[in-house]
């Protein structure tokens, strides 16, 4: 084969290898948008709810007479975050009623390991994020959002990346 042919083809060969690379940086450009997008509005939904200690979470869901469940009017769809400040480290969760899904890991009837913690002293904030507060139309993707998010499956309690 002449050398002249060799250049041509090594070149083309180049020029669409170049191609490729583009378009694979242009996509991960538009990929690292959409998650700086989502992530934004992540961020906005946690911070439009206020984060309260554990123990006022539980004084909360008691009410005032200790029996009556005042939080069960406002027991809906949603993630909740458990952060355990001591150990730095958080467990994200969904609930069909999501005051009634937080109480259950404070009294032993969620996450073992977050229920430990607890037990033995560290100190939790709660923070939740209602669904229908969000543009999300299902638990399962937001609690997955909120797992990335916070990373709480490689660096916190969660055992998966959320439901499917």
């Amino acid at each position: 084969m002449d050398n002249h042919v060799w250049i041509l083809y090594v070149g083309i060969l180049a020029i669409f290898l170049l191609g490729i690379a583009i378009y694979v940086g242009i996509n991960e450009i538009r990929l690292n948008k959409e998650i700086e997008k989502i992530d934004e509005e992540l961020y906005r939904f946690l911070y439009n709810f206020k984060e309260i200690t554990s123990e006022d979470f539980l004084y909360l869901r008691k009410g005032y007479s200790g029996n009556n469940y005042l939080s069960n009017e406002y027991n809906v769809p949603g993630i909740y975050i458990l952060n355990n400040n001591t150990e730095n480290i958080c467990y994200v969760g969904q609930g069909k009623k999501v005051f009634t899904r937080v109480n259950a890991h404070f009294t032993g009837n969620g996450n073992g390991d977050v229920y430990a913690d607890y037990k033995y002293g560290s100190a939790f904030t709660v923070r939740i994020v209602t669904l229908e507060s969000t543009n999300y139309t299902s638990l399962n993707e937001l609690e997955r959002e909120y797992i990335r998010l916070f990373d709480s499956y490689e660096n916190g309690y969660n055992r998966t990346r959320g439901n499917n």
